[in-house]
């Protein structure tokens, strides 16, 4: 018996320790991608605060989802939390607070690649997408932010516990600018004035985030190739916008959900362009 136990605690003892080698394998790697500090260039950015910018800014806000996280009045909001502090907490911060602590130009750093004014990473900024913005879309962002009355306090910073960290390493997750190809063209350098590229622009700017860098959607399948919105009619596809309703009066989860809190937002010509757009692109063979 005592032989037995005396194995159960070697066992234990190993497996405690493999355990332990573990955490710290996950914290060494999550540590350095994400407590890294960035040298990214500060963009020139020139930010006009007349009430035409300050509108777009604020029309881009809803359609950006940038009132979704930082929450309807910039206040901030917490996205995501579960057993503080072995879990974690990803926190979108008051932006009506924050907003004093940067420059133009650091705040425009960190809208398009994702780095803060520390040179720190963001964890959850959707880069990938915002990175598209024109300059003239990033400055009316800011515009609108620094416009807006302070509200609320600060909050409490994101938090990532031993499982959190697990979990980005598993999913592959990476810092903001690791997402950002930032030598590849942007969709901003490709607007010409005409409705399909203005489609292409909101596409970039407004579904990448979900459906993917190329919009070729996810590998499992989960979030489709935006090619599917060939078979969408003008009058569909904009019920789809506004109210999340799929053709077969089918609600898609989150599109529907995301359509009817952000893409409602967008004007009739940008819900045209985009249709345009995206039935230009299903129609070509496929690379």
């Amino acid at each position: 018996m005592r032989r037995l136990l005396r194995w159960a605690g070697y066992a234990l003892a190993t497996l405690s320790g493999l355990v332990l080698l573990a955490a710290i394998l996950v914290y060494g790697i999550t540590e350095r991608r994400f407590g890294r500090e960035y040298d990214a260039p500060l963009p020139a950015i020139t930010v006009l605060t007349d009430s035409a910018t300050v509108a777009r800014g604020e029309h881009l806000a809803s359609t950006l989802g940038c009132r979704g996280c930082h929450g309807p009045d910039l206040g901030g909001e917490e996205l995501f939390s579960f057993l503080v502090p072995v879990g974690g907490r990803v926190v979108a911060p008051n932006l009506t607070r924050q907003r004093a602590r940067y420059t133009d130009a650091e705040l425009a750093r960190v809208i398009r690649i994702g780095v803060r004014s520390d040179g720190s990473s963001t964890l959850a900024m959707p880069t990938q997408m915002l990175h598209h913005l024109s300059d003239e879309d990033v400055a009316a962002i800011i515009a609108y932010v620094r416009t807006r009355p302070e509200v609320g306090t600060d909050l409490p910073r994101t938090v990532m516990g031993p499982l959190m960290r697990a979990l980005i390493l598993r999913e592959g997750v990476q810092p903001g600018p690791e997402r950002v190809a930032r030598d590849a063209p942007r969709a901003a350098d490709r607007l010409d004035g005409s409705p399909e590229r203005l489609g292409e622009y909101i596409a970039y700017t407004s579904c990448s985030e979900c459906h993917g860098a190329d919009l070729h959607g996810s590998d499992d399948g989960s979030r489709p190739d935006l090619a599917i919105a060939g078979a969408y009619s003008l009058e569909q596809f904009a019920r789809l916008m506004r109210d999340g309703i799929a053709l077969g009066e089918r609600e898609l989860g989150m599109m529907s959900d995301v359509a009817r809190g952000r893409f409602s937002h967008f004007t009739d010509e940008e819900v045209a362009a985009l249709h345009e757009y995206l039935r230009t692109r299903a129609a070509q063979p496929s690379s």
